[in-house]
């Protein structure tokens, strides 16, 4: 049953408040969103201050949708990025040299703690939600059978069109070459440790803008793609 009664927790490292089936968690560097619909697939968005827009594109998808959500933002303290989804800090340098701090293994904990508890029954899909410099939109995969990203492309391709928009690129790891394969959360972060069947949106930034039009586009193609998984 959810909770619903007001709380507040004061502890020496972070506060939190939560009501109904949201809480916000306020840490040192950072603060974490957690909406809890008690679901097997779980959405995030790990950079949601650094990839501008992710965080407000994943709160509206999660406050209309049926999906649990973690949404981290801050988390940059005097410009480095705290990673949150793997142990480490560091932007724009290779994954291998991402140096493992302690204030970064800690939220990495925080972040893998509020994403474990609100998968239910259990984890079964994981998808992040990223910003970069590419053209258009990319998916990364893990755990995704061949046949599995044929159907997860062609889902993403008719939904698109869908918005009534100029055609992009889409390009879905497994069916394309993509540049934003992230191997950092596949070989040492989250995606590593518990191993579920795993997608990674990355949008330009000029899609990012466009934040209706973005959620409007997540919750219809996430609630198929659910389906097929």
């Amino acid at each position: 049953m959810k909770n619903k009664v007001l709380c507040i927790l004061i502890g020496a490292l972070f506060t939190s408040y939560c009501f109904g089936d949201s809480s916000h968690i306020k840490m040192r560097y950072g603060s974490f969103n957690v909406i809890n619909k008690s679901s097997s697939t779980v959405l995030a968005a790990p950079h949601g201050t650094y990839d501008i827009n992710t965080g407000a594109i994943l709160s509206n998808v999660c406050y209309r949708g049926e999906i649990s959500c973690v949404i981290a933002t801050g988390f940059m303290p005097k410009g480095t990025r705290i990673n949150v989804n793997r142990p480490t800090e560091g932007v724009g340098i290779m994954s291998t040299n991402e140096p493992i701090t302690a204030r970064a293994t800690y939220a990495y904990k925080a972040f893998k703690k509020y994403v474990s508890s609100v998968a239910s029954p259990n984890l079964n899909l994981y998808i992040e939600i990223h910003g970069s410099g590419i053209n258009g939109i990319e998916v990364a995969l893990h755990n995704i059978n061949p046949k599995e990203a044929k159907l997860i492309k062609k889902i993403l391709k008719e939904e698109w069109s869908k918005q009534g928009t100029n055609l992009i690129p889409i390009k879905v790891q497994g069916v394309d070459k993509i540049k934003m394969v992230g191997n950092a959360v596949k070989n040492f972060g989250i995606v590593s440790e518990l191993q579920p069947k795993f997608l990674a949106f990355e949008f330009s930034r000029p899609l990012r803008n466009k934040q209706d039009m973005i959620s409007n586009f997540l919750i219809n193609a996430i609630k198929r793609i659910d389906n097929i998984l």
